[in-house]
């Protein structure tokens, strides 16, 4: 069987997953590595410390995939079970295997702390199986495989949960042993452009044939609170080649797309702004009366100073509760707090309406609707009356301004609403630099 028809599936294991007290990051990490050498994941399943269930899980598990990669439940107590249940599983009895508890003992004798008998479980294992070494930890890792009536056998390797120790037995044994297993001798290479200011589908038509199934490179699309993720994906003989060959895609991306395009394999908005600050070397003086300070604190910079939001606000004659004068107001704030501390940018956010994030906008899929019916009216955003937030920016010789609609989900409508103005001082100190 290739390596292109295995089928993959990562089991974790413990209450403490199942019931929501714990993040389960180790399958997130174990799927990554295994899509990194090209064995495609089909399944994810969590199952608690219970041992009925947990036989259960593998004997399902064992009928649909080639390869189970278990994380969790090798320690020393009452509620490790998966060596247990390996071994019912797959109609095997535990053996004990004296080097390995020689192994476990000898690292108690170096911490000079007496071994508890507990410990003397981490030293059974299933009839024919294999131990993974764990350098730092007293749980060696388990390494099986069960027959199957029909095609081949399926290969369990069971690791511990400490994420530490499970990714360095990974890095040490696990991936040079599959490699070997499944003949992959081809590099799997990924890059990641993030966007922001258009919507998914709205990218993926401005991508004509670059989201298809079957192309090479790959490329993949998600969306995480209006970020949008481009992941490029190919395999050759070398990682320097598949950049070559990913070269084209990501030119071709980046020209379509052009200044939606903010970052790259991970980078944020936070951090690009924050690198153009530092790269201008702007110092910038903040007045934000929307989101109290939180831009400036993501941020976190040096260059970045936040002044009272009501600093001026008393003197100006416009009213915010006039949808149609808050870009004016944003200027005149900006300019102020520019002129206050004698920086090179003063910045100012403000909004028609107070933002309570406790409550949803009233009737907000009425409102929607209402400016989609509207289009091009004059009057729209009036009629709908939905919160507007204006963003100004000013240098002493010119000022920007900018305003957009805050609806959404109360979910994500803020975080997305900050990241537009972040978006927003990247794209004018990107034109500064």
């Amino acid at each position: 069987m290739s390596h292109q028809n295995w089928k993959a599936e990562v089991v974790s294991i413990g209450d403490e997953i199942i019931s929501g007290q714990r993040l389960d990051t180790n399958t997130q990490w174990l799927s990554q590595q295994l899509s990194h050498i090209g064995i495609p994941v089909h399944y994810h399943c969590s199952v608690g410390d219970d041992l009925v269930d947990h036989v259960q899980v593998l004997k399902t598990a064992i009928e649909r995939a080639d390869l189970i990669l278990m994380t969790g439940g090798l320690g020393p107590t009452a509620d490790d079970l998966t060596r247990q249940a390996i071994a019912e599983a797959a109609g095997l009895e535990l053996e004990f295997c004296q080097a390995e508890f020689i192994k476990i003992e000898s690292r108690f004798r170096a911490a000079h702390r007496p071994m508890p008998e507990s410990n003397r479980l981490q030293a059974w294992f299933p009839r024919g199986s294999r131990s993974i070494p764990n350098p730092e930890g007293t749980a060696p890792g388990i390494d099986l495989q069960v027959p199957r009536p029909i095609g081949r056998p399926v290969r369990i390797i069971a690791l511990p949960g400490v994420p530490a120790e499970m990714k360095q037995m990974w890095e040490q044994t696990v991936e040079d042993e599959l490699r070997r297993f499944t003949g992959i001798d081809s590099v799997f290479y990924f890059h990641t452009l993030h966007c922001f200011g258009a919507g998914e589908s709205q990218i993926e038509a401005m991508l004509p044939g670059l989201i298809e199934r079957g192309r090479d490179p790959k490329v993949g699309i998600t969306a995480s609170e209006a970020t949008i993720s481009l992941r490029i994906a190919t395999k050759g003989p070398s990682e320097i080649e598949c950049q070559y060959k990913i070269a084209p895609t990501l030119a071709t991306i980046r020209q379509s797309l052009g200044e939606l395009v903010f970052g790259e394999n991970g980078q944020t908005l936070t951090d690009v702004t924050c690198e153009l600050l530092r790269r201008t070397n702007c110092r910038l003086v903040m007045i934000d009366q929307v989101f109290d300070g939180e831009v400036a604190a993501q941020l976190a910079s040096p260059l970045v100073h936040l002044i009272d939001s009501q600093y001026g606000f008393d003197s100006l004659s416009q009213s915010t509760n006039d949808v149609g004068v808050i870009d004016q107001v944003a200027v005149q704030l900006a300019q102020q707090a520019r002129l206050s501390a004698a920086s090179e940018i003063g910045m100012a956010i403000v909004s028609n309406r107070l933002l309570d994030e406790k409550q949803p906008p009233s009737n907000i899929q009425g409102e929607r609707a209402e400016i989609e019916r509207n289009a091009g009216s004059e009057t729209a955003v009036g009629r709908a009356e939905v919160a507007q937030i204006a963003v100004a920016i000013s240098d002493g010789c010119t000022s920007e301004h900018w305003s957009f609609a805050y609806w959404g989900h109360s979910a994500w409508r803020r975080s997305r609403a900050i990241k537009q103005v972040l978006n927003l001082l990247r794209l004018y100190l990107a034109g500064r630099d």
